[in-house]
This record gives structure tokens, C-alpha cells and sequence, in this order.
């Protein structure tokens, strides 16, 4: 999300283990606060069946909603005009540009692609909200 919305303000979020059975959390939440007002809420459950497991992120604003999976090939877009699919390929190696960029940095050939200071406010989101409670 920092990718799409900036660096956030704030963030809170935790992790539970629901299933006695395990010892590691499986299901976890999480909210964020942007500089533009916009708030993230997040849920990963990882221990529901598989006929109810879903992947979707969803914008909501005052204009309409755009939903798309993370994993999937379509973009919906909702407003007060309609509803519009966008569907696309993936390209055969999506992860391509970024180990090229990524290489190149190590061979001091490129910019590092992926700056520290975004991995340090990405690390700290990820501990807080897996911060078993």
C-alpha cells in the first residue's frame, strides 16, 4: 500500500492464534492512517476453509470503489456511471523488472530500486501487526 498512498501516519494492527492446535498466529489485522486521510483496514485469516477464502482489495472513495484480487487478472471499477471490468495478462515473468533493477544495484550498475527508508516503515508495520496478542 505505501506504493500506492505514501508513508502513513499511524498503524496498529495485531495477530491471534485462533486454532489451539497451532503455535503460530492465523489470523491477522490491521489498520493504517496515510498523510492523505485515506485508511488501509486489512484481514488475513489464514485458517478459514477453502470454499470461503478470498483475495480482495477493495478502494472505497467518494466517486465509487475499485476492487481487484492481488493475485487475480481484473480490476472492477464502480461509480455513479456503471461498473467497468478491466481485464488483463500477466506478463509471463512479472517479477523480471525488479530482479533486473535489483541485480543491477549489486553490480553498481543502477539507484537501488527499493529504498531503506521504505523497508524500515514496512518492517515496522509488519511487527506491529503480527504481534501476537
Amino acid at each position: 500500500m505505501l506504493y500506492f498512498f505514501g508513508m502513513p501516519v499511524s498503524y496498529h494492527g495485531f495477530s491471534v492464534i485462533q486454532d489451539d492446535d497451532n503455535t503460530v498466529a492465523d489470523h491477522t489485522t490491521g489498520t493504517i492512517l496515510f498523510k492523505n486521510q485515506l485508511v488501509f483496514t486489512g484481514s488475513w485469516s489464514f485458517n478459514v476453509a477453502r470454499e470461503n477464502q478470498a483475495d480482495s482489495c477493495e478502494i472505497v472513495g467518494s466517486l465509487g470503489r475499485i476492487t481487484f484480487s492481488i493475485f487475480g487478472n481484473s480490476v472492477v471499477v464502480n461509480t455513479a456511471a456503471g461498473e467497468k471490468e478491466l481485464v488483463f495478462d500477466h506478463p509471463e515473468n512479472i517479477q523480471l523488472p525488479m530482479i533486473s533493477q535489483t541485480v543491477d544495484y549489486f553490480m553498481d550498475r543502477a539507484p537501488n530500486p527499493s529504498s531503506i527508508e521504505e523497508a524500515l516503515v514496512l518492517m515496522r508495520i509488519i511487527d506491529e501487526f503480527s504481534k501476537i496478542r
